[in-house]
């Protein structure tokens, strides 16, 4: 056989097992990291899918019920707006929710209006006070408690609380 043609075998030989190991290493990553992540790829894609279903079908059930509570709104604020600005129904409760809890009170100035700002000092016992915290927190009136101090001993404990209620709001009944 004459040189060229030795030469043209060797060289496609090589060719040929340059060729047959690219391919090789290629299907050695394309089966070992492609194809497990397109199918991880697909699986979060059918999860999204199924998310999105599910956040449909939950907007669809809240809408409703929301749409419910906002009929239900004139109901809430009569609940929670159960005096009138010019009434002194709410100083009237805080002194009866003081004298509930035995506690000593006096209570500032409460000026009729959009808001009804006071602050009230009360003096007894620690858990009494605690008490009466929690019956005001959790009463019909809507408070916002802007803040309390605490101080005393053990045994007799003085409560200063500055707090605002909100007053009907206009037009309500």
């Amino acid at each position: 056989m004459n040189n060229f043609r030795r030469n043209f075998f060797i060289t496609l030989g090589v060719s040929v097992a340059i060729l047959l190991f690219l391919l090789g290493a290629f299907f050695y990553i394309f089966s070992g990291t492609i194809v497990p992540l397109s199918s991880e790829f697909r699986i979060a894609q059918e999860n999204i899918k199924i998310a999105e279903g599910r956040s449909k079908d939950f907007k669809a059930l809240v809408s409703k019920a929301l749409e419910r509570q906002v009929a239900d709104i004139p109901k809430i604020e009569k609940l929670f707006f159960a005096y009138s600005p010019n009434s002194t129904a709410f100083r009237e409760s805080l002194e009866v929710s003081a004298r509930r809890h035995r506690l000593e009170y006096d209570i500032g100035d409460t000026p009729s209006g959009a808001s009804l700002a006071t602050t009230i000092r009360l003096t007894g016992a620690f858990g009494d006070g605690m008490s009466f915290l929690r019956e005001i927190e959790n009463g019909p009136i809507l408070l916002d408690i802007e803040s309390v101090s605490f101080r005393g001993t053990s045994k007799s404990v003085e409560l200063n609380i500055k707090m605002l209620a909100q007053a009907k709001p206009q037009g309500s009944q």
